[in-house]
């Protein structure tokens, strides 16, 4: 994975866990869930999430003049959206995190604000899967590549939830907002990781009809042990939180070990995406 563009990993990675912590918010305040201050600890932690991607995607630009370059052809270029997407997602997170701080209120209502930031957060991950779906790319053009991102934002943003303002991780948290909170969370990074083995098994990308001379030589498969492996580490950990939960007993350390583990999956497994790039023709 020498070629890899770490860059841009960790902005995918990145804006993708914001956009899922986003979504988690969203749905626990549209169902006038009381989870007190936790929800200021999750708008705080996703709006960090997104800048740090939009200090790598400038990175990964190299200059300013590259940066208003990309955003020139918003019209014609996926690329152009995602970076201007990319941008009002994180000014309408830094404007939603500023009118929950001024207000002080200990709990914020499912409003027009959020309900916008929810619709430009799942629009950035979708131009994101598109950008990449280039006819001759074959690793990249298929329908594995949405649902990737798909997994990449619901399980990283559930689980850094669970972390920030999860039962163990929020005193204040009442006891009829933790169980929902915590059923809402799992549920998620189930749901998640279920569609993550699907993907692998049923969408790997595939050469039948493409013209290819030299077939490129397979990538990562000692890599892809590790993302399994990962992932394995990060259910153990999930499910030993789960049965504390259930005793009344959670901990942060095993939600944290849990997200960690997640997150070494799916920057692997994004490194090993852009490692796999090759295209057809000349």
């Amino acid at each position: 994975m020498a070629d890899t563009q770490w860059s841009l990993v960790a902005f995918t990675v990145l804006a993708q866990a914001a956009v899922g912590m986003t979504l988690v918010v969203a749905t626990i305040a549209a169902l006038g869930v009381t989870i007190g201050r936790s929800f200021r600890r999750a708008l705080i932690a996703n709006t960090a999430l997104m800048g740090a991607a939009l200090l790598f995607s400038f990175l990964h630009l190299g200059n300013v003049t590259r940066a208003v370059y990309a955003v020139s052809h918003w019209r014609s270029s996926w690329l152009s959206r995602e970076v201007v997407l990319a941008a009002i997602f994180f000014a309408l997170l830094v404007v939603t995190a500023v009118i929950d701080a001024r207000d002080g209120a200990p709990e914020r209502p499912f409003d027009a604000l959020l309900a916008l930031t929810v619709l430009v957060g799942v629009a950035l991950v979708t131009v994101m899967a598109r950008v990449y779906m280039v006819p001759t790319v074959p690793p990249w053009r298929g329908p594995a590549t949405p649902v990737a991102f798909a997994v990449t934002t619901v399980l990283l943003g559930a689980s850094a939830m669970l972390v920030v303002s999860g039962p163990g991780s929020a005193p204040d948290l009442e006891a009829a907002g933790a169980r929902c909170l915590a059923s809402w969370l799992v549920g998620a990074i189930a749901a998640a990781l279920l569609l993550k083995l699907g993907a692998a098994a049923l969408l790997a990308p595939r050469l039948a009809g493409d013209p290819v001379a030299f077939p490129p030589d397979p990538v990562g498969g000692a890599w892809r042990v590790v993302v399994w492996a990962a992932v394995a580490l990060g259910v153990a950990a999930l499910a030993r939180w789960v049965v504390a939960w259930r005793r009344g007993r959670p901990t942060r350390g095993l939600a944290l070990f849990a997200l960690v583990a997640f997150v070494v999956a799916e920057v692997v497994e994004r490194a090993l995406f852009y490692a796999a790039y090759f295209r057809l023709g000349v």
